[in-house]
């Protein structure tokens, strides 16, 4: 009976070893399978220039690659591509066919497009499985035919340029309230700035101040005029340029404030 038991016992810790192991491989396998890196892609988005006239075609070329390797990527077919304006708006948007990871087109724009800064923007369906920090920008200026004529849109490459837009004007003072604030170079990337704004010699229209978005905000001493004149640290008062917009109460405006 004893060597039996001693028999049984060592056959059931080896039928145990032949159900278990395996088991135990499975498991240990699958968080290393679950853990391995996704592949991830990248465009390459170019135009001919940095400032169009309304009406015109922008010419443009796209190139997508493997974010690691940066090798043509066969993960995608199809780019979406997507003018924005300096609002947020969505201007324009089409699904363009690659061939060889690569497309090149042009998009005509609008001739009633006002003047100001617009961003293309380029991603695949598969991009948008990650953060959109991975999408392809390029900004611009789009200026209507009469405003080539004003100073503030011949841009240098080492300019700055100041875009200040109402938010809110007091009820029982339509001279004051507060004002939102961007700051870019000429290529539209966001700037952090400091400085101010003068309605005349001796009196503040604006205090700026934004962080790396290029945004800011202010209280806005409104001039009768348009007269203004904007000064930034670091930068000499003959390149940068500012762009004073009115509130336009047609559009909604949203505010967030940190109480």
């Amino acid at each position: 009976m004893r060597i039996f038991s001693i028999y049984k016992m060592n056959n059931n810790r080896g039928v145990f070893k032949k159900i278990l192991l395996p088991a135990l491989l499975i498991l240990i396998a699958v968080p290393a399978y679950t853990q391995l890196p996704l592949l991830r892609e990248t465009v390459w988005l170019q135009t001919t220039s940095d400032i169009y006239v309304s009406g015109e075609e922008i010419y443009f070329k796209a190139s997508v690659f493997e974010t690691d390797t940066y090798k043509p990527s066969a993960l995608s077919n199809n780019l979406r591509v997507e003018l924005i304006n300096h609002e947020g708006e969505l201007i324009f948007q089409n699904n363009y066919v690659l061939s060889g990871a690569q497309i090149t087109s042009k998009i005509k724009l609008r001739p009633e497009l006002s003047t100001g800064w617009y961003h293309l923007r380029a991603y695949t369906n598969w991009m948008r499985n990650f953060p959109e920090n991975d999408f392809a920008w390029s900004s611009f200026r789009v200026a209507q035919p009469g405003d080539l004529e004003d100073e503030k849109y011949r841009f240098e490459n080492d300019s700055i340029y100041i875009m200040l837009t109402e938010i809110e004007l007091n009820k029982n003072d339509d001279q004051t309230g507060e004002c939102s604030i961007f700051a870019s170079d000429i290529h539209g990337k966001p700037l952090s700035a400091e400085g101010f704004i003068l309605s005349s010699p001796s009196d503040t229209a604006a205090w700026i101040l934004t962080d790396d978005t290029g945004w800011g905000i202010s209280e806005f001493n409104k001039s009768p005029g348009k007269n203004y004149k904007a000064f930034i640290k670091g930068h000499a008062a003959s390149k940068t340029l500012l762009s004073v917009e009115e509130q336009d109460n047609n559009k909604p405006i949203i505010t967030i404030r940190d109480e």
